[in-house]
């Protein structure tokens, strides 16, 4: 039973918009409203569920432009971090490491936006390693992967027509792991919504999308890059103050 059904289409829609236009943001665009509408848990499962056809699309559409080299390390890592976040979660009080995450990823990303690009004669393994590693802990703690991407992008200087369409597979990977270990022995059973409800949602989501992908044409590359940082940023922040409001 969704009690506020025009919200969550609205949260859903938000979130299609910020995907398609960034290529990240999602669940930071779409989960406060989204937990309002259905309630924490509910609410940040369905965005780990609507947003693996928003990252698929994103990477169907950009098949071509992903940059395999630089994130296949990520992968293994990733599901590392994603086993490692879970089990943590377990040992620590929530509200206090998620203060931790904001503040540290707050400083990271600000910092990488002015620091020295990585040598183009360094090897990439190990920071993207560690990129993907940190991507899924935080994902699986704090529901948001991307600030770590956008610092290892900062860091790489990155450009967006590059960076978007790279990160969707593993974007996928976080919201596919995330999912499963969160229904894994039904501790979070799936929403059991209609039939119809499920459509309309996945209509919302493709409206999302539709308008995101008409914005992001009107965007120029320096533009979206601004855009992505900015994105990190607000993750960064609504996770320090998400864990300020839990410690009072």
């Amino acid at each position: 039973m969704i009690d506020y059904a025009w919200l969550l289409l609205l949260a859903v829609a938000m979130g299609g918009i910020a995907q398609r236009a960034t290529g990240m943001g999602f669940a930071l665009a779409a989960a406060p409203l989204a937990i309002i509408a259905v309630g924490p848990f509910e609410g940040v499962l369905l965005m780990n569920l609507l947003g693996l056809p928003a990252a698929g699309l994103a990477m169907f559409l950009n098949w071509r432009n992903i940059e395999w080299n630089i994130i296949l390390p990520m992968f293994l890592p990733c599901a590392l971090g994603i086993w490692l976040g879970v089990s943590f979660l377990k040992e620590v009080d929530p509200a206090f490491l998620e203060v931790g995450i904001g503040f540290v990823l707050l400083l990271a990303v600000i910092i990488t936006v002015k620091s020295p690009p990585l040598p183009s004669t360094q090897s990439l393994f190990i920071p993207a390693s560690l990129t993907g590693l940190a991507s899924g802990f935080l994902n699986a703690v704090a529901s948001i992967g991307g600030p770590p991407l956008v610092v290892f992008r900062n860091l790489k200087r990155w450009p967006p027509d590059r960076f978007i369409p790279t990160i969707q597979p593993l974007l996928i990977m976080m919201s596919g792991g995330s999912l499963l270990f969160k229904t894994w022995g039904g501790s979070i059973p799936l929403p059991s919504y209609s039939l119809i409800s499920w459509i309309v949602l996945l209509g919302a989501l493709g409206a999302g999308l539709l308008v995101g992908e008409l914005i992001s044409r009107k965007l120029s590359l320096e533009r979206t890059s601004n855009a992505i940082t900015w994105l990190a940023i607000l993750g960064s922040v609504a996770t320090l103050i998400r864990g300020v409001t839990l410690l009072f």
